[in-house]
């Protein structure tokens, strides 16, 4: 069964800031943010941490923190050129934001 992948306003509107070279029709964005995100999570690159590569040079191990809700996953593209925050929603998937990687975290 194809899964459900529902895409917050945040989520549109942090890529577009973000990533402004995707289009900037939010219909078009839902699909490409979608897609990457299905791909993701059907190819294993997703974690309930903040990925090592993903942050800044200097920062340790990861965001530091560990997420008490389970349901919370960062999903990223093949690249690695984008993260998403997921969480399980409803017996699908809502993407929460969008997460530039390397530049989420102060040094």
């Amino acid at each position: 069964m194809p899964r459900t992948i529902a895409v917050s306003l945040h989520a549109l509107k942090r890529a577009h800031e973000r990533w402004p070279t995707l289009s900037p029709d939010y219909q078009n964005l839902v699909e490409t943010i979608s897609t990457e995100v299905d791909a993701a999570l059907d190819e294993g690159r997703y974690s309930v941490r903040l990925p090592r590569w993903a942050v800044r040079p200097g920062a340790k191990n990861g965001d530091g923190r560990r997420h008490e809700d389970r349901s919370l996953r960062f999903v990223w593209t093949e690249a690695e050129d984008r993260l998403y925050v997921v969480a399980k929603d409803n017996g699908g998937v809502r993407v929460v934001t969008a997460i530039q990687p390397r530049d989420t975290l102060p040094l």
